[in-house]
């Protein structure tokens, strides 16, 4: 029995690892796609994209363990909040990381973003998303309620720049100081940024739930686990 304990100890230990380890990853590349973009560094753009496949074994490899905790393990109290809460916010994160690379390839489509008097808006996007993100990794893994909560207020920061981009290239664009062809890029990579935040702020609440059993929906539902 001991034995069993200790293994279903170590997978615990082990999905937390992983946890950590692909939300980090998610962060990073928001950050380093924000300076493909706008440095205009295809390389870099394309060493991202590389790490596609890596990055969608690793989603699986994290919901396996889940699976396998549930059925075979099945885990109660803190355990189960950990496992569900991982469940259902790694899908947020691998989208996050997909995102990134959506990015990525508009650095490489449309390399003119980076003369857009909008990149340093983008850039400006790139950095709080990626603080967004790693705050609610943090939180998640160190079960920090108090963390978690500190990413929702960012989102209204990231909200007010994608408008300030939106609004940059509006009027460049009306004073000829714009290139037609690059906007649409620009305005296409904002938009990811707002909807990385969205999904930072969806992992947050899944970090407050593993934290004390309570998530809010979009509903306004609490619901206690």
């Amino acid at each position: 029995m001991t034995k069993i304990r200790t293994a279903y100890t170590n997978q615990l230990h082990e999905l937390d690892d992983r946890m950590a380890a692909f939300g980090t990853m998610a962060a990073k590349d928001v950050l380093l796609c924000g300076t493909a973009l706008c440095e205009g560094n295809a390389s870099l753009a394309r060493d991202i994209l590389g790490g596609r496949p890596s990055a969608e074994r690793d989603r699986r490899s994290i919901e396996d363990l889940c699976m396998n905790l549930l059925l075979l393990q099945q885990p109660l109290g803190r355990d189960i909040r950990l496992v569900t809460a991982t469940f259902r916010a790694v899908p947020d994160l691998a989208r996050i990381d997909e995102m990134s690379r959506d990015v990525c390839e508009t650095a490489i489509d449309t390399p003119g973003v980076a003369e857009s008097a909008a990149a340093p808006v983008l850039k400006e996007l790139s950095q709080v998303v990626e603080a967004m993100v790693q705050r609610a990794v943090d939180a998640f893994v160190t079960r920090d309620a108090a963390l978690a909560q500190e990413v929702e207020p960012m989102d209204d920061e990231v909200d007010a720049l994608f408008s300030r981009a939106v609004t940059t290239v509006v009027d460049g664009l009306r004073e000829g100081g714009e290139s037609a062809y690059d906007a649409p890029g620009v305005l296409m990579a904002a938009k990811y940024f707002e909807r990385m935040g969205d999904h930072a702020v969806i992992v947050a609440d899944w970090a407050a739930f593993r934290a004390e059993g309570v998530i809010e929906q979009a509903s306004g539902v609490c619901h206690g686990v």
